[in-house]
């Protein structure tokens, strides 16, 4: 036989069990090592009905609201009433004092913060929320 061919056929050999032994080796002896990624993904489970990120800040409308210098005394929405022919009305908690109000109405209350005399004009009250006008921050607020 002529020698080259020996060599190529050695050569030849020689490669095919090589591949051939790479896709033999026996799988689960050691774990494939894969790049580190900048995140890796959590394990940890969380309850996807939880509020996360910039809601988990606990904001609430019973508190406070700061507008400027001045803050403005506790509201909250206590209730709404929708009759048909009539005004909307909302029951709001002024600093532990009910008001009730509809569009229109005027009332007032001191601010926490410097002790003057706010007065909220009520512009609005849906559904949703009810929109008073601050003065004299000139401010509108919305509760919901």
């Amino acid at each position: 036989m002529h020698p080259k061919i020996l060599i190529a056929s050695a050569l030849l050999l020689a490669l095919t069990s090589s591949i051939t032994f790479a896709q033999e080796q026996p799988a689960g002896n050691e774990p494939e090592e894969q790049p580190a990624q900048a995140n890796p993904p959590s394990t940890e489970r969380r309850d996807p009905s939880a509020a996360g990120g910039l809601l988990d800040r606990n904001d609430t409308n019973t508190g406070p609201v700061r507008t400027g210098a001045a803050e403005t005394p506790a509201i909250s929405v206590k209730g709404r009433v929708f009759v048909r022919g009539k005004e909307p009305t909302a029951a709001l908690d002024v600093n532990g004092t009910i008001t009730i109000v509809s569009p229109g109405s005027k009332f007032t209350a001191a601010s926490p913060a410097t002790g003057e005399t706010l007065t909220f004009e009520v512009k609005e009250v849906t559904e949703r929320e009810v929109r008073l006008d601050v003065t004299p921050l000139n401010k509108t607020l919305i509760v919901q």
